[in-house]
């Protein structure tokens, strides 16, 4: 019988295989989910125990980039409260819920919690509140030297 499979959303480093973590769910009625986490018994062969792991959103932060039409244009992202706006515009819970299936927490510092350093809610931009995001953005957006045309909106996908 084979190994059953163990959550992952990257290459695993151990010999127990890996399956993508939209099919959680559909694994642990296949396989059962370990007690604690993390020991892989009969009948209970999906761990979802914490991972020391941080996801992270990059920016280009490049004064200019080449557009389709082969045009240099000012970055908006190479100003830092733009990135800030952006940060407190994203809802991480709703990512860990949909992505991760709700087995994984949102980021609050660049340390993991598993590991010694880590301080929660040491990012101040990590929390969602989109409202606070929106006069920072607007006031970067409403500058016009962006070289973006006018008006100028930000959406996330």
């Amino acid at each position: 019988m084979p190994r059953p499979p163990t959550a992952s959303s990257r290459r695993a480093t151990s010999t127990s295989p890996t399956f993508p973590t939209s099919q959680i769910k559909d694994a642990i009625s296949s396989y059962g989910q370990s007690d604690d986490g993390y020991t892989i018994s009969s009948g209970k062969g999906v761990s979802l125990g914490a991972k020391p792991a941080t996801y992270y959103i990059c920016c280009n932060t490049k004064d200019q980039y080449t557009d389709a039409n082969g045009n240099k244009v000012d970055n908006p992202m190479k100003d830092v409260n733009l990135r800030r706006a952006v940060s407190l515009a994203i809802n991480r819970q709703a990512i860990c819920d949909s992505l991760f299936d709700g087995t994984r927490s949102p980021a609050d510092n660049i340390v993991p919690p598993s590991i010694d350093g880590y301080e929660a809610g040491a990012w101040e931009y990590s929390k969602y509140d989109k409202d606070a995001g929106r006069r920072p953005a607007r006031q970067v957006l409403s500058q016009g030297r962006l070289g973006l045309p006018r008006p100028q909106a930000l959406a996330l996908l």
